[in-house]
């Protein structure tokens, strides 16, 4: 609309109120720039506000401060309302037409998908890989819940949740979960929207859990220690001798070097021979997904 504005093709601009033109102070000090260069009307349907005028440019300022504060109320009421609920212990489980894998929406445990997630959480305490752990789901035949088809990050979503372990949740960024080391970042570090009580204890929710404190948490160090490459999988060294061994020289945009664990693949030449070739690991994984090296081969980033 205001590229139309500038351009010429439309000759005005009407809107029924303030808040339905603009709530960010910012957005109307760009319209107000153009109107007041191009000098083409942008009013209300009673006239009452006119950015050509000096009074209705500081009534609409006033106005849309005013829209402003009242969309942060409601934002902050809502949060508070949120985190509330979270530390009361009934945050962990949806409802209306969506629920949390594992559980019905009244809490209860469905027992083939309490088996998949503890089995999941074996294979990948025994080094699985998530790419594997989405063979696991697919091969169970049971489907996602929110999403189209099962991948690393719901898969991720679902057994590295406290929720598993029934603990209270919060993702919000209200500074009274600040306060207790809540953080929105879910996928940098899962610990962070565990709510805790005074006493630092991990609050429990209201629905039976499928995995113990103990179980949940050492799945998140074993990924947490993952992430970092202090360990690789078990099923890749055995098929290739310097899985995890490599390390990628590769230089990243910031300047630093990757230093991620190197993974191998094996590679078909033209000749027909079969090597192994080692691959950085790509951006999900934590790498920079940089060309493949062949062992042996100088000059390559390992």
């Amino acid at each position: 609309m205001l590229r139309d504005y500038e351009d010429g093709k439309i000759d005005g601009i009407i809107f029924y109120d303030i808040d339905r033109l603009a709530r960010q102070p910012r957005d109307l000090e760009d319209l107000i720039d153009l109107v007041e260069h191009y000098k083409r009307p942008v009013e209300t349907v009673t006239g009452n506000i006119d950015l050509r005028t000096s009074n209705g440019r500081a009534m609409a300022r006033v106005l849309v401060a005013m829209a402003n504060k009242s969309s942060e109320d409601t934002g902050r009421r809502v949060a508070r309302a949120r985190l509330q609920q979270a530390q009361e212990g009934k945050g962990g489980r949806y409802k209306g037409p969506y629920r949390r894998f594992g559980w019905t929406t009244e809490g209860s445990i469905i027992e083939p998908e309490k088996a998949l997630i503890q089995e999941a959480r074996r294979r990948f305490m025994a080094g699985e890989t998530w790419y594997g752990l989405v063979k696991l789901f697919n091969a169970s035949g049971i489907p996602p819940i929110s999403a189209r088809a099962w991948s690393n990050s719901v898969i991720q979503q679902i057994i590295l949740s406290p929720v598993v372990a029934g603990i209270a949740v919060y993702n919000g960024t209200l500074r009274e979960a600040n306060q207790q080391g809540t953080k929105s970042n879910f996928r940098v570090n899962p610990e962070g929207i565990a709510l805790r009580d005074a006493a630092g204890q991990y609050l429990k929710g209201d629905w039976e859990p499928i995995l113990t404190v103990d179980e949940w948490k050492t799945l998140v160090d074993e990924q947490m220690a993952r992430k970092k490459g202090y360990t690789f999988s078990a099923r890749g060294t055995r098929k290739h001798l310097l899985t995890g061994l490599l390390r990628c020289g590769s230089i990243r945009e910031d300047g630093t070097m990757c230093n991620r664990s190197m993974v191998g693949i094996p590679q078909k030449e033209k000749s027909g021979r079969i090597v192994n070739v080692y691959r950085c690991q790509g951006k999900q994984q934590g790498g920079c997904g940089g060309p493949p090296a062949q062992h042996g081969q100088a000059g390559q980033p390992y």
